[in-house]
């Protein structure tokens, strides 16, 4: 039987900080890439607009070296990355889909 869980991630460099949780625990795949999905469209929306507006400033940040804005998507595999900021000021946040297999 194989079970699938969405994980988060929210790295913070400025103080070293690592918040893992649990989003959730599926047998079925589609709905655990749905919650992953889901649970990222919402910290898109509410948790990260600001910082989204603010490093997506071409002008200020040239590349994702210098701090500009990068998001990977990967729907088919339910991986979700948002990166931003440069050092001390970079933080990262991630949503992920693990399959385990139970015996």
């Amino acid at each position: 039987m194989k079970i699938y869980t969405v994980l988060g991630m929210h790295k913070v460099d400025y103080d070293f900080s690592v918040e893992v949780f649990k989003l959730g625990c599926f047998t079925d795949k589609a709905k655990a890439l749905e919650k992953a999905k889901q649970e990222y469209v919402n910290a898109k929306r509410v948790d990260f607009a600001y910082e989204i507006q603010q490093y997506s400033n071409e002008e200020k940040y040239r590349d994702v070296d210098e701090g500009l804005l990068e998001i990977i998507e990967d729907e088919e595999n339910g991986y979700y990355e948002l990166s931003f900021g440069f050092e001390e000021d970079h933080e990262m946040y991630n949503i992920a889909v693990d399959e385990w297999e139970l015996n």
